[in-house]
């Protein structure tokens, strides 16, 4: 028979302790019930209990023009990763509390309370912005030339745009079975190219030479919580679905977790690597059309594998794909993420933004090749 733990009698007069913060210390804002104690989760359950609250209430937070993101990532104590697990924001620049309300924006708790356990919160200052805009000037390579035979990694833009950003890989579009080429909204659209328009390979920054350089027409775009994606016909140009400097494609797609190392192959910063730090993100980011909260993941440089440019990213490398690195050091085919963005300050300018290629790909109805 099977022992039963006696139970130890509280002594009179004692406080129950519930794990609550005071109620004074809760956001004004409304979120999904969520069912489930975060006490009696760990891992990948914990990941996406935190996941639920941090969309349910991104758009609350981010109303504050001084926070830029929340998302979930490891809490940092005196410049030190705990490893422990926490609702992370970005700001603009940290305040004291005295002087919150001139940021424009509210005090954030140290803890948020979530089904009656509370969970801790960090602040980090950093800002985004959309990698695309005034291309870097430099001597032009194999990425910014124009290819007879298409491939991921290469510069291309619309025609009525003057910036270029990254082609990230050549996808099946379920509507019509045929094959498309991916990249993001702010890269094909923008909201300044009409479906139909013309796609270039290289972007028009480039090379002016459009009409030469036609490679497609632009099919189906999105900006939003699913992503900044867009994609374009391939009818005018050969292609090949291996990615520039990798020797391996888009094959299949992942959810990035914490941790996971990555590599990119990018028009501007070519290849770089970096490790996933906030698997999960709300960002604010400001576009020529207005300010958009697009849903992904943030990515920080991997000391391991460091980059040439001493940046991850930069500007022009907006549409490459994020692709996922196994144990050996090589990449396997499974792409994570599509690059939209990298922070902008000039004290931490090595993080880039990404969406989930799984939304992106669900919302365009496309599939790997």
């Amino acid at each position: 028979m099977a022992k039963t733990a006696s139970k130890k009698r509280k002594p009179k007069g004692a406080k129950k302790r519930t794990g609550r913060v005071p109620a004074t210390a809760q956001p004004n804002i409304e979120v999904a019930d969520l069912p489930v104690r975060l006490e009696r989760l760990t891992g990948t359950k914990r990941t996406e209990q935190l996941k639920r609250f941090v969309r349910a209430a991104s758009r609350s937070f981010l109303a504050p023009t001084n926070i830029t993101s929340i998302g979930i990532g490891h809490k940092v104590q005196n410049g030190r990763n705990t490893g422990k697990l926490s609702i992370q924001f970005t700001v603009a620049t940290k305040a004291p509390l005295d002087a919150i309300g001139a940021t424009g924006s509210k005090a954030i708790p140290p803890f948020i309370e979530i089904d009656g356990i509370a969970v801790p919160t960090d602040v980090l200052e950093r800002t985004y912005r959309p990698s695309y805009t005034a291309a870097r000037v430099g001597a032009k390579d194999e990425r910014k030339r124009r290819m007879t035979v298409m491939r991921p990694g290469a510069s291309i833009s619309s025609t009525v745009t003057t910036d270029a950003g990254t082609l990230g890989t050549f996808a099946r579009d379920k509507r019509t079975n045929e094959i498309v080429m991916l990249s993001n909204w702010h890269v094909l659209d923008a909201g300044l190219n009409p479906l139909d328009g013309d796609i270039v390979q290289p972007g028009r920054y480039d090379d002016y030479s459009t009409a030469q350089n036609l490679a497609g027409r632009l099919l189906r775009s999105h900006i939003g919580a699913a992503g900044d994606c867009a994609i374009a016909s391939t009818g005018a140009r050969a292609y090949s679905n291996i990615i520039l400097g990798l020797d391996t494609s888009v094959m299949r797609i992942g959810t990035p977790q914490q941790g996971d190392r990555v590599v990119k192959s990018g028009r501007t910063t070519g290849l770089t690597y970096g490790i996933v730090g906030r698997p999960v993100l709300s960002i604010s980011m400001p576009y020529s059309t207005g300010t958009q909260v697009v849903g992904g993941f943030e990515i920080g440089p991997d000391d391991q594998n460091p980059s040439e440019f001493g940046m991850i990213s930069d500007i022009g490398d907006s549409g490459s794909a994020w692709m996922f690195v196994d144990k050996n050091g090589q990449p396997n085919g499974t792409m994570l993420g599509l690059h939209f963005g990298l922070s902008d300050n000039a004290a931490t300018p090595a993080f880039a933004v990404a969406c989930f290629a799984r939304s992106v790909m669900t919302k365009l109805e496309i599939e790997p090749i």
